[in-house]
């Protein structure tokens, strides 16, 4: 599932679109792509979003697209952008109050440092990721490619560093996770 407006620079319309572009690239189904727009949940790399509401409109899309797997931001998101970290804090909500359904897995995306994402060789650090971490994700060439391709979809949010990001950043590479829940009791 991708989400989002990104209303925050006034693009939300055009962002829909390349958002919609950027699913349809990486082979994600149009009925798994939706966008929320939902006036407390508005695009603001400042704003941390209520848990609880974030934590509902997630719950409604994991009852419709039954996920067995969610792949989410870390407490620092990436970037430190705080909407990324307020998905993390929100499937934190759900989990600790027991409202993920049996069977679904969470896992968080490790904030790395800018050394790590940059400066070392992908395959060097890959040893320091298998002992860290709980999942290991290591695209294949032509995945890197679509991944660039995906990226580029949304051109509205090109700067030059998203530019260096998609060139050089292991994040296009090798990502790394934890687990963060294993849901194996029904909700009651």
């Amino acid at each position: 599932m991708a989400a989002g407006w990104g209303n925050f620079y006034h693009k939300g319309n055009v962002r829909e679109e390349e958002l919609k572009k950027s699913c349809e690239i990486l082979g994600i189904p149009g009925n798994n792509c939706f966008v929320v727009k939902n006036s407390s949940l508005q695009d603001d790399p400042t704003i941390i979003w209520d848990k609880k509401l974030c934590g509902k409109v997630i719950l409604d899309y994991i009852h419709e697209i039954k996920p067995d797997t969610i792949l989410t931001f870390d407490s620092y998101g990436v970037s430190g952008h705080k909407n990324h970290r307020s998905l993390y804090f929100a499937l934190q909500y759900l989990i600790s109050d027991g409202r993920l359904p049996e069977g679904v897995d969470v896992f968080c995306l490790d904030s790395i440092s800018l050394p790590r994402q940059y400066f070392t060789l992908f395959v060097l650090d890959l040893p320091v990721s298998l002992m860290t971490s709980d999942l290991i994700v290591v695209s294949p060439w032509r995945d890197f490619l679509k991944g660039q391709h995906a990226c580029l979809a949304h051109w509205s949010q090109m700067e030059w560093f998203r530019i260096l990001h998609l060139t050089f950043s292991r994040y296009m590479v090798v990502n790394s996770y934890q687990r963060i829940s294993t849901v194996s009791s029904p909700v009651t």
